[in-house]
Order: structure tokens, then C-alpha cells, then sequence
């Protein structure tokens, strides 16, 4: 248990009991200072851009005429730049991430804003008003405001880490699909030269040119070519199934095909001496991370001052009786009695000696 010593010291007359009502007041945002959504996301698609990634809903930004977008490129063979605007453009849970970032900007706009506190009592005819600024908020301005920057670096590089997990996907898959679909032209080739053969070894066991032997021989590849030309369209149907789960597409959307023209391979392999520079320094968990520790060393340090001086407030307070107003300054304090400069301390514990029962 731990409790507080607080003194409120004020010009006033006799005060009684009455009710309280306590008005956080923060301040008022401009429309000039609001961001837009889309200027949150520009720092976010620069750095898509610099990994070779379209912007996040780079189709358009209302969301009828990015359905139209996207029904327009449906309509044609989709390239692996459109696959990739299409799942940035329509992935609901990277919109969701999106939207954290509107957060972490609101706090950061919170941080920067001056703690004032209003509160009024009213009792018997008498009106006392009193207006107080936080001394210690004040004083953790600036750690707050790094810690609210700290807190955006890491919902932009959340942003970006699921984006970059998602163009991923769509690539593999994508990448699928076209295997999957040469796969299925091999097959048809090789099953019609099968069913070909079968059919010409009919005819000559029919002139007496051949036995049964190679008959049944001709018969069991054009089943066994069969059977893997089946296998081949079932794995074009779960690879189409797959891409079309990365893109955001359901069963409502028209169908839709992908280039058959494989990818073109990079000229060289790259460096392996510098595979691991390069993964460290592209690694979006590296760079929460880092946002992450850089917020909470600021946070510890503004909480610091607050285990041994919870508050100290300085204002106003104005109080009248009738038609009489009296003015004079306003002071809160508050200062722990007990357990409150020991919370956050290390737990301690008793531990035996050796060989105590």
C-alpha cells in the first residue's frame, strides 16, 4: 500500500464540499498541422521504392476507383509490377498496419502539446475555477517527444517489414504460377505425343504389325501421361488459388490470367560476402528493434523523476462569491509517503544458505 501527500495552496475563501468536475484540456489541432494519410505513407513508399516495390495503394486512393483500377488490370495478363499493386493496394491487413501510423503520429502530436488541466467546484453559490500546468510534463517535453518519434519509426518499419513480407509472397506465388503453367503446357505436349503413339500402335496391332506386348506398352504411357497432365492442373489450380489469396481476390473477381513469359534471372549471382551487410541493413526487424529500445530508454528516463515527485503543478486559480472575484496563484504538490520511490525496484528474495534446512 502506498499513499500521497498533497497540498493545494491558494488565495480563497472558506471552500465546502461540493462536486468536481475535472477537464483535461490539451489544446486544439489546426487543420494546417493534421497530416494526411497519404503523407504518412510518403516516407514508407520512398522506401519502397528504394527496394524496387510500388507504393501502398499506388492503384488509386479512393477505394471506388481503385476497385475500377484493379477490374482494369484484371482485364489484361497481369505482370509481376501489377500483381504487386494489386496486394499493396487491396491487402487488408497492411491497410490495417497503415493505419497504426495515424497513431503513432497522434501520439507524437500529444507529445508535443503543453499539459494544462482545468477544474471547477461549485458549492453554496460559491464558483472556484482552477487552471494548472504539469512542471514535470513540461520538463518531459523533450524525452516524450523522442519517444513519440521512436514510436513512429517503428510503425513505419512495421509498415514497410509486412509490405516487403507480402511483395514476397506475391512474387513466390506468382512465380509458382508460371512454373505451374509451363508445367501444364509440357504435359499436354507430352500426353498428346503419348495419345499420338497409343493411336498408331492401335492401328498397326490392328494390321498385324505389332504385338500385344508393344501395344499395352504404348497404351500404359498415353495413362501414365494422362495421369501427370491431371497432376499438372491440379497444382495450376492451388498455385492460381495461392497468388489469387496473396492478390486480395475472391471468387466474385473476373478471372484473370498471368504472363507466360518466365522471369528473367539476374546476369550474376550475387556476392555472398555480402549477403549478410546487406540482410542486417535491410532488415525491418533489426529497425523496430531498434525504434522499440530507443522508446522505452526515453520513457524510463521521464519516469525517473516520477517515483519521488509524482506531481508539482503551477497555475491559477480564480474564485468568486456573488458578484466578488478573488484571483491568486495555485500550487499542487504531491509527494510519496511510502512505496512509491521503491515501485519499480528489483524484487528481492531471501535466499538459504548452504546446507540450511
Amino acid at each position: 500500500m502506498s499513499s500521497s501527500f498533497a497540498a493545494h495552496l491558494s488565495r480563497r475563501s472558506g471552500r465546502g464540499m461540493g462536486v468536481l468536475v475535472a477537464l483535461a484540456v490539451s489544446g486544439a489541432l489546426s487543420a494546417g498541422c493534421a497530416e494526411s494519410h497519404r503523407s504518412l505513407l510518403r516516407p514508407v513508399g520512398a522506401e519502397l521504392a528504394r527496394r524496387g516495390l510500388p507504393e501502398i495503394g499506388s492503384v488509386s486512393p479512393s477505394q471506388v476507383r481503385a476497385s475500377e483500377a484493379v477490374q482494369k488490370l484484371l482485364a489484361s495478363p497481369l505482370s509481376l509490377q501489377a500483381a504487386l499493386r494489386i496486394a499493396l493496394a487491396q491487402n487488408r491487413r497492411l491497410q490495417a498496419q497503415a493505419e497504426e501510423l495515424g497513431v503513432a503520429r497522434a501520439a507524437l502530436t500529444a507529445a508535443t502539446l503543453p499539459p494544462l488541466e482545468a477544474s471547477a467546484t461549485y458549492h453554496l453559490g460559491t464558483l472556484e475555477i482552477d487552471v494548472l500546468a504539469d512542471v514535470l510534463s513540461l520538463l518531459e517535453l523533450p524525452g516524450r517527444r523522442q519517444a513519440a518519434h521512436a514510436q513512429l519509426d517503428r510503425a513505419r518499419a512495421a509498415v514497410v517489414g509486412h509490405a516487403v513480407r507480402l511483395a514476397a509472397e506475391v512474387e513466390i506465388s506468382y512465380g509458382g504460377l508460371q512454373a505451374a503453367m509451363a508445367k501444364v503446357t509440357l504435359r499436354q505436349l507430352h500426353f498428346d505425343a503419348a495419345s499420338a503413339a497409343a493411336l498408331v500402335q492401335e492401328r498397326a496391332h490392328e494390321a498385324g504389325g505389332a504385338t500385344e506386348l508393344a501395344l499395352a506398352r504404348k497404351l500404359d504411357q498415353r495413362e501414365t501421361a494422362r495421369s501427370l497432365l491431371g497432376r499438372a492442373q491440379v497444382e495450376l489450380l492451388l498455385a492460381r488459388e495461392r497468388l489469387g489469396k496473396a492478390l486480395g481476390l475472391s471468387g466474385a473477381d473476373p478471372q484473370w490470367t498471368v504472363a507466360e513469359a518466365p522471369p528473367v534471372l539476374p546476369a550474376s549471382a550475387p556476392a555472398l560476402d555480402e549477403l549478410e551487410r546487406e540482410a542486417v541493413s535491410a532488415s525491418t526487424e533489426l529497425e523496430m528493434t531498434r525504434a522499440s529500445a530507443r522508446e522505452r530508454a526515453q520513457r524510463a528516463g521521464a519516469s525517473r523523476l516520477r517515483r519521488f515527485l509524482p506531481s508539482l503543478a503551477v497555475g491559477a486559480v480564480a474564485e468568486t462569491e456573488g458578484d466578488v472575484w478573488s484571483y491568486g496563484p495555485a500550487v499542487r504538490l504531491a509527494l510519496p509517503l511510502s512505496g512509491e520511490a521503491d515501485r519499480g525496484a528489483a524484487p528481492r528474495r531471501c535466499v538459504p544458505a548452504p546446507g540450511s534446512a
